[in-house]
C-alpha cells in the first residue's frame, strides 16, 4: 500500500530491540537500506574503543539530507529499559 502511494522511505522501529529499520523505494519494491541500533550498556562495556567509535549513532532521512536523527533520540523513553 505505501509503493502504491509513492512513499519514498519507510522505516520500522522496534522498541522491544531498538531498531530502526530503513528502506527505500526502489523500481517499485522496498528494499532495505540500512538497520540502526541502539546499543546496550552490556554491550558497550564489553566493546573496544575501536568497536565504540565504528557505532553509527544518526543517520539522515533520504529526503531530508539536512535532518539528522539521533538513534538514542527516537528510543529517550525507553532507555531505562536498557
Amino acid at each position: 500500500m505505501y509503493a502504491k502511494c509513492g512513499v519514498k522511505e519507510l522505516w520500522l522501529v522496534d522498541p522491544e530491540n531498538r531498531t530502526i529499520e530503513i528502506y527505500l523505494l526502489e523500481d517499485d519494491q522496498y528494499e532495505m537500506n540500512n538497520v540502526y541500533n541502539l546499543t546496550p550498556s552490556y554491550k558497550l562495556e564489553k566493546m573496544t574503543d575501536e568497536e565504540k567509535a565504528e557505532l553509527v549513532h544518526e543517520f539522515s532521512p533520504s529526503i531530508f539530507d539536512d535532518l539528522v536523527i539521533r538513534v538514542e533520540d527516537v528510543f529517550e523513553d525507553l532507555l531505562g529499559d536498557f
